[in-house]
């Protein structure tokens, strides 16, 4: 193996003849399993990413051009790791798919096949490296859908505890109408009390789950004297007014929500928030579609990360840069 690495390393490390000191024009930068990465190729992708073209006057803008080149440099390494993948997968992407892609690229910025080939021109690219890079983009799309969205599951209480953490700064001034219905619990009940106490607050729970009205489940279980009567309901509030508990349940609660049981030093409480002042928040119902997808993409970019990592693991790789 190492005769044949030195072989190809001599093959592509071309001099310039007569000049007081050889100048390598072409090198190997990466070797890859059995694939090698350029110089030459890494000095284009790195021009199509932005990379500068080197300025041996200045030391401090070529290290970090060196840096840049690097970055761009293991893009490559895992792109090659993706592209070997696919083959044992079968995975391949049609022309026609690179063709629509770039449609709808025009599409959603507004613009002609034309306008959109001309930019890329102007940006000193050329047509056939953005359909090479669309391509690339689509087969790795094509492996991490197959390999990796299987791993990502996002269910509606973790779409909707992200919410709450968004909207709580915003609801923390506006005021509420709530209820509750109170299991009382003493302060120096046991732990076999307290487990009998909160089946009976389930117990009203399941109630109202059954239908029946909050006002009636109050009256009847709550055991807080001043609230049964009137349905439970403790008033209009600002946020921080209330047990600490009962305010920070409040504040993830929309109005008409039945919440609970939510345990403080009192007991336990059912809580149910009646209205709260308007405010710019939409209702999660109205968003959790467009936030599970936006978590999704990033536990995706998760998974992406810890499964290219993985292939590396796997794969020989020698980075000469």
């Amino acid at each position: 193996m190492k005769k044949q690495i030195l072989l190809i390393v001599f093959l592509v490390s071309i001099t310039v003849p007569g000049a007081a000191a050889s100048r390598i024009v072409e090198r190997i930068v990466a070797l890859v399993d059995n694939e090698i990465i350029l110089l030459s190729e890494l000095e284009k992708r790195g021009a199509s990413a932005g990379v500068p073209p080197a300025k041996e006057e200045d030391f401090m803008s070529e290290t970090r051009r060196r840096q840049a080149l690097e970055r761009v440099l293991w893009q490559m390494i895992d792109d090659l790791l993706v592209k070997k993948k696919a083959g044992e997968m079968k995975i391949s992407v049609e022309n026609i798919e690179v063709e629509r892609a770039i449609d709808n690229v025009a599409l959603q910025n507004g613009v002609s096949r034309t306008e959109l080939f001309e930019a890329i021109r102007k940006q000193g690219l050329t047509v056939d490296g953005y359909r090479r890079d669309i391509r690339r983009q689509l087969l790795k799309h094509k492996v991490m859908s197959l390999k990796v969205r299987g791993r990502v599951r996002i269910s509606d209480e973790e779409a909707r505890r992200f919410y709450n953490g968004q909207v709580r700064e915003v609801r923390s001034g506006d005021a509420f109408v709530g209820a509750h219905i109170v299991i009382k619990v003493p302060p120096s009940a046991g732990a076999a009390t307290v487990a009998a106490r909160r089946r009976v607050a389930e117990k009203a729970l399941e109630k109202l789950r059954e239908g029946v009205p909050f006002e009636e489940v109050a009256a009847e279980m709550s055991e807080d004297g001043g609230t049964a009567q009137s349905g439970g309901v403790i008033g209009r509030h600002m946020p921080g007014e209330i047990r600490p508990e009962l305010d920070r349940a409040f504040l993830d609660m929309e109005p008409g929500e039945i919440s609970g049981p939510v345990r403080s030093s009192m007991g336990f409480h059912i809580l149910k928030l009646i209205e709260r002042e308007a405010s710019a928040v939409m209702p999660f119902s109205d968003v959790r579609d467009r936030i599970k997808a936006q978590l999704i993409e990033v536990e995706m970019a998760k998974q992406e990360k810890l499964w290219i990592e993985e292939l590396r693991r796997l794969s020989y790789i020698d980075v000469r840069l």
